[in-house]
């Protein structure tokens, strides 16, 4: 098409999988998120905002609790007089799965049903990632065990077996 220009895109171009730090330990997706300090999400736009207007959107109970990681782009914010109030400067559609939504559209659909703060609390206890940790963890510990173990033993296997050899090896010259 005549007016599409892919050759002039400009320079402002934030794509790619791009990191999210998060500044706030009170935020609602930094909960839905696990708890985690930071989330790694795909972008794919040109637009920021203006570093002079922090302060007015601030005022205004606009929280940015999401930054990049130089701290210079204002990645995710919440409105803090809202239930559910948030925008992000990521893509959140390209992690969602029918069953299995990303975070944010898990709020979404946590909050208009009633059930955010619920959810909220019930992840408080003990983060779905931090527990997916600990097993993982318990796990590898479990296997690396194991494996010394059996290292152990067929050491002291070939360690016996070396010794009888060189007894059943003495005891045959001795003989001669």
């Amino acid at each position: 098409m005549p007016e599409h220009n892919p050759g002039d895109v400009g320079g402002t171009m934030r794509l790619g999988l791009r990191r999210t730090v998060f500044t706030t330990e009170n935020s609602i997706l930094k909960k839905l998120y696990g708890d985690v300090p930071y989330i790694e999400e795909r972008h794919r736009h040109r637009y920021e905002v203006n570093p002079n207007m922090i302060n007015r959107f601030e005022k205004k109970d606009l929280r940015f609790v999401g930054q990049d990681v130089d701290g210079k782009r204002m990645e995710i914010i919440e409105l803090t007089s809202h239930p559910y109030f948030v925008g992000v400067q990521f893509h959140p559609e390209f992690t969602s799965r029918p069953m299995k939504p990303s975070p944010p559209y898990l709020g979404f659909l946590l909050a208009a049903t009633g059930n955010l703060n619920t959810h909220l609390q019930q992840m408080s206890r003990l983060s779905y990632r931090q527990e997916l940790h600990a097993m993982h963890s318990q796990m590898f510990e479990s296997l690396h065990q194991g494996w010394l173990d059996d290292v152990e033993s067929s050491r002291e296997q070939e360690d016996h077996l070396a010794v009888d050899n060189t007894v059943d090896g003495m005891m045959s010259h001795s003989g001669e």
